[in-house]
């Protein structure tokens, strides 16, 4: 992004294109929406049955940032926040790219044109069962700010 805004610094508009994107890190479909949006704004959240599947995801560096030291987001250009943006999704869009586009959307900082996204909103835990094995179970489900459910795939985000 540094370099497109030193190539052309009066961008008219960006096309994010999340087509074909299985997704992928929840800490990093939340930094990339954090790039686009006002800081501190909720990206995403989740809710299960138990109260620690309930948190909701902001637009901040303690949300996405994994190792200490400065934020990586404030060298971007401040016209990211600003910029008009479509994000291009379709069916082979899922999980961490169907978390983007919702947020954008919600926001209203992105269009969103294309067909329905895959619909994989679930929250998978790894729970170990000895020293080479584990139980991997959904324990919630990944909201947009405004609440829709991003897995069943009446409620994806597009």
């Amino acid at each position: 992004m540094e370099e497109l805004y030193k190539a052309d610094p009066n961008l008219k508009g960006l096309v994010l294109d999340l087509r074909n994107d299985p997704g992928g890190l929840l800490d990093a479909a939340v930094a990339i929406s954090a790039a686009f949006l006002p800081d501190n704004v909720t990206v995403v959240s989740t809710n299960g049955q138990l109260p620690e599947s309930k948190f909701a995801y902001k637009a901040s560096p303690e949300f996405y940032q994994r190792r200490a030291g400065p934020d990586p987001l404030r060298r971007l250009p401040a016209q990211l926040k600003t910029v008009p943006l479509v994000v291009l999704v379709n069916e082979g869009s899922a999980s961490a790219s169907e978390i983007v586009a919702g947020a954008l959307q919600d926001h209203k900082r992105a269009t969103i044109p294309g067909s329905q996204t895959f619909g994989k909103g679930s929250v998978q835990t790894v729970r170990p069962l000895g020293p080479d094995t584990g139980l991997k179970l959904t324990t919630a489900r990944y909201y947009t700010p405004s609440g829709k459910s991003i897995q069943p795939r009446a409620s994806c985000p597009t």
